[in-house]
């Protein structure tokens, strides 16, 4: 792979990987976390997070991408 955003992405090895713009990721493989945090904006220490299943945190990440992109159109 030539994209180190995709790498970064599929890295599996329990760190937690940067995704820039304030995004991070922790990922642990053979490991199921029931919570983690999300950071709501880049200076944003990080709040806890829950989620039961891989579908909701998806779910829940593309929700708040919209509502990001919406407040972004409204600026």
């Amino acid at each position: 792979m030539t994209d180190p955003g995709i790498e970064t992405l599929l890295d599996l090895d329990g760190a937690i990987l940067d995704q820039g713009g304030g995004f991070w990721v922790k990922i642990v493989a053979g490991q199921v976390l029931p919570f983690d945090h999300r950071h709501r904006h880049v200076s944003d220490q990080g709040v806890p997070y829950e989620f039961s299943n891989a579908a909701q945190l998806l779910t829940d990440f593309f929700a708040d991408v919209d509502r990001v992109l919406q407040e972004m159109k409204r600026k």
